[in-house]
């Protein structure tokens, strides 16, 4: 299976990818620019939005496109005028995962080890409403449990961190990975939760069971910076600093396939990665956005 590359038009690493809730898909980099592809016209690449800095993450909610930077500022984008409706210096240190709770929350992961808490009001007025400080090192990624009732936060401790939706209060912690966990995702239709860390290994966690470690694997050479599920919850994919994307069942997690650079891949880390459909887009510190069509045996 070779991927699609899409014509470069960041000038520097990318390093969010994010769906858009309509067909296409958004990229920041370290250019500081947010652009939008779309599938059928790859060529067609538009300019969203520039900020000064580097962009760490990206959300698209209902009103608006949220922006993390490395320096920790929080810039939200009005989705109809594409303009700058917000601009908050959050944290200390950049903001690397950035989701949605509730139509009226957003919370943002930050690398000074603190999770904001953001309400969005009905008419468009933007508020914090807490800072939860939970480690020393970085929170790298978050995702919510398909009810809606958990949030779970990948942090640089090496712990996964588990909070309730409603009052934050910690519902479980995970020693998870040695030397920091760096991704994690709820599955969309079973109750486990799935991690990644600085160790290279991919960890399953029972919901039922309390959070309680059930699989634990080698799955790269390096970090894996990303973990996501495809809309059906067939395939799991994962990105990793060591230059490939790995397709797995979402099912069983036996490995289906390796995308390196011999696939038409990535020549350095891949640091983000979605779903859309049946396309699996990939983005690196090669400036590459790689789309991948699966088949329905990934």
């Amino acid at each position: 299976m070779k991927g699609e590359v899409a014509h470069r038009c960041h000038t520097a690493p990318i390093y969010a990818v994010c769906r858009a809730r309509d067909e296409g898909i958004f990229t920041g980099g370290g250019d500081g620019r947010v652009l939008f592809w779309q599938a059928s016209r790859p060529q067609e690449v538009k300019v969203v939005a520039e900020v000064p800095a580097a962009i760490q993450s990206i959300h698209h909610s209902e009103h608006y496109l949220f922006l993390g930077t490395s320096t920790g500022e929080l810039f939200i984008i009005d989705d109809a005028r594409r303009t700058v409706a917000h601009r908050f210096p959050t944290h200390a240190k950049g903001i690397f995962s950035i989701i949605s709770i509730d139509a009226a929350r957003i919370a943002c992961a930050g690398g000074d080890g603190v999770l904001s808490i953001w309400l969005v009001a009905d008419d468009g007025t933007v508020s914090l409403q807490r800072s939860l400080p939970l480690c020393d090192g970085k929170l790298r990624g978050l995702s919510l449990s398909s009810n809606g009732e958990f949030l779970a936060i990948a942090c640089g401790d090496g712990a996964l961190r588990v909070l309730d939706t409603t009052h934050f209060n910690e519902a479980a912690t995970c020693a998870g990975h040695e030397g920091g966990a760096s991704a994690v995702h709820f599955h969309p239709h079973k109750a486990v939760l799935l991690s990644g860390g600085k160790d290279g290994h991919m960890r399953a966690w029972s919901i039922s069971e309390g959070f309680r470690e059930v699989l634990g694997m080698a799955a790269h050479r390096s970090t894996v910076y990303g973990i996501a599920f495809d809309d059906h919850g067939r395939w799991l994919a994962s990105a990793s600093r060591d230059k490939t994307v790995k397709v797995w069942d979402a099912t069983s997690l036996e490995p289906l396939v390796r995308l390196d650079l011999q696939s038409g891949g990535h020549t350095h880390s891949v640091n983000a990665l979605c779903f859309a459909g049946d396309d699996l887009y990939s983005a690196g510190d090669d400036r590459k956005l790689i789309r991948w069509s699966l088949d329905q045996k990934g």
